[in-house]
């Protein structure tokens, strides 16, 4: 995944910041992954499941043969209604979203995740002391 921040202009209120999320499917496997979080997002259940799988690796994403079986599971706990997300997944609007995602990755040149852009640049080499320091400056004088 990549992710935006953006502080839109006029702000108006230093406490709005847009977060953009946005998916990369570089490994076996993340495409059923965004399923997974797309299916909790028709839910309203996205953030405690896109939490949950992230919090349990690296048990379930081995590279080149990820336990999709698992994550399932862990959505699952995370409270995912695992029958109806068997057919949520089969939504074509995820595939459209998965298309426009890779599209954009490949237009600005992501090769890595994660990938931070503030207010349309890229961090590079960042820590997550230097991320929030940068959206700190950014609010402050947004």
């Amino acid at each position: 995944m990549f992710l935006l921040l953006e502080f839109p202009k006029p702000i108006g209120r230093t406490d709005q910041v847009r977060v953009v999320l946005r998916y990369t499917v570089f490994h076996q496997g993340s495409d059923e992954a965004v399923c997974i979080f797309e299916a909790a997002r028709m839910q309203d259940k996205f953030e405690p499941v896109l939490g949950a799988p992230l919090e349990q690796r690296p048990g379930w994403p081995v590279h080149g043969a990820p336990q999709m079986d698992v994550a399932w599971e862990i959505a699952g706990a995370a409270g995912l209604d695992l029958a109806k997300a068997e057919s949520d997944k089969l939504f074509p609007g995820i595939t459209g979203i998965l298309n426009q995602d890779m599209a954009d990755v490949e237009a600005v040149g992501i090769r890595q995740t994660p990938t931070f852009f503030l207010n349309g640049k890229r961090l590079e080499n960042f820590s997550a002391e230097s991320l929030i320091a940068d959206v700190c400056f950014a609010v402050e004088n947004a």
